[in-house]
């Protein structure tokens, strides 16, 4: 073990006695969180990612006990973050959307455990947990998914259960919609399935993973802005707002590209149902949506539909208020995006003779990533571009 773990340790090992006096610790579950080398943002449409856990993480030391009230006791090693006790079955825990409170991450792991279909739960059991993080917060960097993901792992080894690693991440996927975001499951599934030494090429529908060795005598430097983004707060103008585009979207290009809009979902499911490659999904895109903001009244008129039903659609839901939706951008961005993630791992399965051209070709391909991510997704910032454009400047690719 490491010097900085056996320090981690030790000190965990004294706060939970301090916390939970007479109650030894029995697990230790640890989650990762991680970087996306590039795939950004397009879980959520269907489309492969291709990121790398890091060794920032998420710990959680826990005490089990059978209990004829379950209830999950949490602390955290950091005193700025508050304690709580909930009960621990799934007919009583609830998540609050409008508190935004970290033990929402944690009740999310529990909660996806609890209500699993893979395999029943049989054991009647209290938890107590000590929770310490490393991962920077509302950086980028999945602390929220890592903490959903070491809670779900906590719960299921309390519960002597044994999930695959797929499951778990499928499992931790959908829970983590109960905080009120809608994402795809990059973060879940890199969390579980991460090879060390490898990046990961993950798909979805369903989900798989392939390491992926990238060019040896490179490193990716990660890199902090300190500017903070917090998915949960913005999710209704920044994260949730860009999958409802995403959405509207796909039913829009299959209405005009003459398909069922109404069994389309993702962008992926356009591409699918008319057999298009991603080249030309790029150009239908670039052809059939303009690039000026529809209306509410703009996309029912398209669609066929009425303007006060778009609220009621699963798709929009009644928490996005905008009337501004930018679609030709959102498309454009997943479409081009996923080119790149095919292209990278193209490159990294078949490598060139000369490895400096490798790594040339992918760092001109998470380039174009940041660009498309600045330009047609409005996530990045100027911070970020700044950061970006001073690495490029000191010699990176």
């Amino acid at each position: 073990m490491e010097k900085v773990d056996q320090v981690r340790w030790k000190t965990l090992l004294e706060q939970f006695e301090k916390v939970y006096p007479g109650c030894p610790p029995h697990y230790l579950a640890r989650a990762p969180g991680r970087v996306n080398i590039i795939g950004e943002h397009v879980d959520y449409s269907g489309y492969p990612v291709l990121p790398m856990a890091i060794e920032r993480d998420v710990f959680i030391l826990l005490n089990v006990q059978q209990s004829d009230s379950p209830t999950c006791h949490v602390a955290n090693l950091d005193p700025s973050f508050n304690s709580s006790s909930f009960p621990l079955t799934n007919s009583n825990l609830t998540i609050d959307q409008n508190e935004h409170s970290w033990l929402n991450y944690v009740k999310c792991g529990c909660k996806g455990i609890l209500e699993n279909t893979y395999q029943p739960i049989e054991k009647s059991v209290s938890i107590k947990m000590l929770v310490h993080g490393t991962v920077p917060q509302s950086a980028g960097l999945s602390s929220s998914s890592a903490l959903v993901c070491a809670s779900a792992l906590a719960t299921m080894l309390a519960n002597s259960l044994t999930l695959t690693k797929t499951q778990i991440a499928e499992i931790c996927r959908g829970a983590e919609h109960y905080v009120g975001t809608m994402g795809g499951g990059m973060d879940q599934a890199i969390s579980f399935l991460a090879k060390r030494g490898f990046a990961s090429l993950i798909s979805f529908h369903p989900l798989a993973c392939q390491p992926l060795r990238l060019p040896p005598d490179y490193v990716f430097f990660v890199s902090n802005s300190l500017v903070e983004s917090s998915k949960v707060l913005t999710a209704e103008t920044c994260f949730n707002m860009r999958v409802v585009e995403c959405r509207i979207a796909a039913k829009l290009l299959a209405k005009l590209l003459k398909q069922d809009w109404n069994k389309v979902s993702i962008l992926r499911n356009v591409q699918e149902a008319g057999n298009f490659s991603l080249e030309e999904m790029i150009q239908h895109t670039r052809d059939l949506l303009h690039p000026e903001p529809y209306t509410r009244e703009e996309i029912a008129a398209l669609l066929g539909i009425a303007e006060g039903d778009l609220k009621d659609t699963a798709w929009i839901g009644p928490k996005i208020q905008s009337n501004r939706f930018y679609l030709h951008h959102r498309a454009l961005h997943v479409f081009l995006e996923s080119k790149h993630v095919q292209d990278f791992a193209n490159l990294c399965r078949q490598p060139l003779a000369d490895p400096e051209e490798v790594a040339r070709r992918l760092g001109g391909l998470m380039n174009e990533s940041h660009w498309s991510c600045a330009q047609n997704y409005d996530c990045s910032c100027g911070d970020l571009d700044c950061l970006t454009g001073l690495c490029r400047g000191a010699g990176a690719l």
